[in-house]
């Protein structure tokens, strides 16, 4: 008799709108293999995973963890790493880990000696290398992310679930991710990874299961394109995006305009790396700032969000004019979308209209809107990105990685910022999202405002018709030709 860890008897899901999500799903998940759930943004991924670890209830069937029901969290020994992080980012690693180890179970003295200890041995048996005593808070979004791992595995669980969490990875850290991965299955552990990239199938030797329309079909393999190949649900250059600075009219992708005057320059200089770019920024034209890893990339862009003591940011609005150092971007009128979601941008226990109106607002101290202000806000992002949800007073964690990704970039629109700081805003997205972001970073830089995009992958932004803006790199990777700009 095969091993169940899991199963969904025809199960039905709606939320308060009545919308059904998930309709009539049959499904069974064996002991010690690996699953890649796969789906588009919105196809019900991360409702699914909430029903399999207890969070959510379905409106009709039955679903089973380990032979049991599945009314919560602990009692069913699963863990799930969420797309928004569950650390406490003033805490070191050490800490964080030790809470986890400490939640639910019976009462002992720990010393800084034992408790680091236990970290490092935790830490050994998975196969995950974290400085344990650094700071959450000053690590790279992979790093928290494999931090959020460990503390999940504390508890020994029979399944580890993973929603989305390589939509704000580069291909190094999700190639070290799957390491990890394959470790913790070799270890016993059950594991079922959400995804809209097909590739993580072959990537993580996994099975898959395909979601789509709120019903679901389990193979094996992946699906086989017309082509042949592996398809591939993440977005790829834009077929019909409007072209960008052409020769003929004084530019060309990846190129600086002629004859045309910035509209304001940024000087970024991280005391780390030792290195000083300066960024020239033009209207209509989007500029993309090169970094050779994700770590430092995070950084740069969180130092334009605001002060920090590893880099230091001063602007100017003209060639020429007066330098001032940023401590607030907000208050310069620049904006950040970071991949960094629960740090940055999003605040998960709030609802979907309530991050809305906080990341609309112009300044950092402007006074927040009305309820109804609120509700007519909602209603213009809703329209310009075409976002799904369960309804406006719903968390916001209950938006799937692609409806998160618009909410934060429409919503930072309505603040009509002079400069819009996107951190690899293409990547992790299935193609329909692809699209809508793309277009509405179009329409932001049509408006004669400025736009930088934060990027390891400078190619994924010919379809902007973008351009180099500045090149930082690591001292170690040797220096690189800057271009021209």
């Amino acid at each position: 008799m095969t091993d169940l860890i899991a199963s969904l008897d025809s199960v039905h899901f709606s939320y308060d709108r009545g919308n059904e999500v998930l309709t009539n799903v049959t499904l069974q998940l064996e002991r010690g293999s690996i699953y890649v759930l796969r789906g588009k943004n919105g196809a019900g991924k991360s409702t699914l995973v909430g029903l399999l670890t207890g969070r959510l209830a379905p409106t009709s069937g039955t679903v089973t963890l380990a032979g049991g029901s599945a009314p919560s969290l602990r009692r069913s020994r699963s863990a799930c790493v969420f797309q928004q992080l569950s650390l406490f980012q003033d805490l070191t690693v050490t800490e964080n880990l030790l809470l986890a180890a400490v939640d639910g179970s019976p009462w002992r003295a720990w010393t800084k000696a034992s408790a680091r200890a236990m970290a490092r041995r935790h830490c050994g048996k998975i196969g995950i290398d974290l400085p344990l005593d650094a700071v959450c808070g000053s690590l790279s979004f992979p790093a928290r992310q494999k931090l959020e791992i460990a503390r999940a595995l504390m508890r020994r669980p029979s399944v580890l679930f993973l929603d989305e969490p390589t939509s704000a990875l580069d291909s190094a850290a999700r190639t070290e991710l799957f390491g990890v991965l394959r470790r913790v299955n070799a270890n016993g552990t059950t594991v079922v990874l959400v995804t809209h990239n097909a590739e993580d199938v072959a990537a993580l030797r996994g099975r898959a299961i395909d979601l789509d329309g709120g019903r679901v079909v389990e193979r094996k393999e992946g699906l086989p394109s017309r082509s042949g190949q592996s398809e591939v649900l993440e977005g790829a250059d834009l077929k019909q995006a409007p072209a960008g600075p052409s020769e003929s009219d004084g530019g060309s992708a990846m190129s600086a305009p002629r004859g045309t005057v910035p509209s304001m320059e940024i000087e970024i200089a991280s005391l780390t790396l030792n290195n000083t770019v300066l960024v020239k920024l033009y209207p209509r034209h989007p500029s993309v700032m090169i970094f050779d890893d994700a770590v430092h990339r995070s950084q740069a862009v969180a130092a334009l969000h605001e002060a920090r003591s590893d880099y230091s940011v001063r602007l100017r609005d003209e060639p020429g004019g007066e330098w001032r150092y940023i401590r607030s971007g907000a208050d310069e009128g620049i904006r950040v979308m970071s991949t960094d979601k629960e740090q940055h941008s999003l605040f998960a226990a709030m609802s979907v209209q309530e991050n809305a109106s906080l990341l609309a607002l112009r300044r950092s101290c402007t006074a927040m809107r009305s309820p109804a202000e609120e509700g007519r806000l909602v209603d213009r992002i809703e329209a310009r990105a075409g976002i799904s949800w369960p309804g406006r007073h719903a968390p916001v964690g209950t938006l799937s990685g692609g409806n998160q990704q618009r909410l934060i970039l429409a919503s930072l629109l309505e603040a009509r910022p002079r400069l819009l700081v996107a951190e690899e805003p293409l990547m992790g997205l299935d193609e329909p999202s692809h699209d809508t972001i793309a277009g509405l970073l179009l329409d932001h830089t049509a408006s004669s405002r400025n736009l930088l995009i934060a990027t390891c992958f400078p190619d994924h932004y010919h379809c902007l018709g973008a351009r180099a803006g500045a090149v930082m790199h690591h001292p170690r990777c040797g220096p690189k030709a800057r271009p021209d700009c």
